[in-house]
């Protein structure tokens, strides 16, 4: 009869846009390899950045705050590096970092997927604005 095919119709294509939209979900969570790799360059740039300003010991008393986000920026850097870092791009950092990662994974879920990163690394982006604003003036 007609509404039976009408349905199955239906129930197809809803199968078929579901797979689709799971498809398209799993390709975002899974960043491409060289967003990544420019991650873990923008994560050592910050934790470089952060950490030469942490050098300069003296300044603690012309500004703490902003030598108190400096030492966060060093730390995120440095999150940031080990949450991006693959086996393609770096062995030997990778398998000595593994244990790091999979504690990571565990304690700081919102960095395992694609969104949690970009808000992250958006945040990240704000702090490194700030602590220009120190650098500048």
């Amino acid at each position: 009869s007609g509404s039976e095919a009408g349905d199955w119709t239906r129930r197809s294509l809803q199968k078929k846009a579901a797979s689709m939209k799971d498809e398209f979900l799993r390709s975002i969570e899974e960043a491409p390899q060289r967003l990544s790799n420019f991650c873990l360059l923008g994560g050592l740039a910050i934790a470089l950045n952060g950490a030469l300003s942490v050098l300069a010991v003296f300044r603690v008393f012309h500004s703490a705050i902003h030598y108190v986000v400096h030492c966060y920026m060093v730390f995120f850097g440095i999150v940031t590096c080990i949450t991006e870092l693959h086996p393609d791009t770096a062995p030997q950092a990778y398998h000595s970092l593994s244990s790091v990662q999979v504690w990571m994974k565990k304690w700081a879920l919102g960095l395992t997927t694609l969104w949690g990163r970009g808000l992250f690394h958006l945040f990240q982006g704000t702090l490194a604005i700030v602590a220009s604003w120190d650098m500048a003036g």
